[in-house]
């Protein structure tokens, strides 16, 4: 049975959108330092959640099935929306900047889930905003935002470029640009209390040749400097906030 949605009709699947996955995201396969497995990790069994920005649904698939979660999405794409509308239970269509969009959204949500969207957003701290009404009271939202200040970046500019790039932090669909600092100063103006923060990352770049030469502890000093230098290695920085008390 195909999940409730809000499509008005059903068209013929875009099989080569963007960020379509065949296969169903197996969680045991994925990489612990990339971002997909640390926010699932930060989801619990059983939650009520929004994605949004939710792409064919390949994230609430995974809640949905192995998590037994209630998963709703938001997806501007409308071929997307539709093949997420197999596994979600509710699809809204529309861009998050859009505020007739998220304000048609009803219910209260455990876990509101921005991953790879805010990026995209012309007004990311409006649309905070207007999803801090969407949260229960112990809800979370938890966001993925490219760090512009990552190793990669920095070289580039040094040697004059800045090339926009079908994936990545400079993925040409890009509006808006965040380093750590900048990424907590929107949550905060926006009204949440960040609860904490993990980085995913890609190696620690040139450093990663010496890493290879040391017999042991090469792992312990590569999460080190990960740890210790975020916003130098951070490829994507992953935030966990609740909405503050006033």
């Amino acid at each position: 049975m195909h999940a409730e949605n809000v499509l008005q009709s059903r068209s013929p699947i875009k099989r080569d959108f963007k960020y379509h996955l065949a296969e169903p995201i197996d969680f045991a396969k994925l990489n612990p330092h990339q971002a997909h497995s640390i926010i699932l990790r930060q989801i619990p069994p059983g939650a009520r959640v929004l994605d949004v920005g939710c792409a064919t649904g390949y994230l609430g698939r995974f809640l949905t099935k192995q998590r037994g979660c209630v998963v709703d999405g938001i997806e501007a794409d409308h071929h997307a929306a539709d093949e997420a509308s197999e596994y979600l239970r509710h699809v809204w269509v529309g861009s998050v900047d859009d505020e007739s969009v998220l304000a048609s959204v009803s219910g209260k949500y455990d876990v509101i889930l921005c991953a790879a969207i805010l990026e995209h957003s012309i007004r990311p701290e409006l649309v905070l905003q207007r999803l801090r009404g969407l949260l229960a009271d112990d809800g979370v939202l938890i966001a993925g935002l490219p760090n512009i200040a990552h190793w990669s970046m920095r070289w580039a500019l040094l040697r004059g470029r800045w090339n926009y790039e079908e994936y990545g932090i400079l993925d040409r669909t890009h509006l808006r640009f965040f380093t750590l600092k900048t990424a907590r100063e929107m949550f905060e103006g926006a009204g949440y209390a960040i609860n904490r923060i993990e980085v995913s990352d890609i190696g620690v770049g040139p450093l990663q040749t010496v890493l290879r030469l040391l017999p042991r502890g090469r792992i312990w000093l590569r999460n080190w400097l990960v740890n210790h230098f975020p916003n130098l290695f951070a490829f994507e920085i992953i935030l966990n906030a609740s909405v503050r008390e006033h």
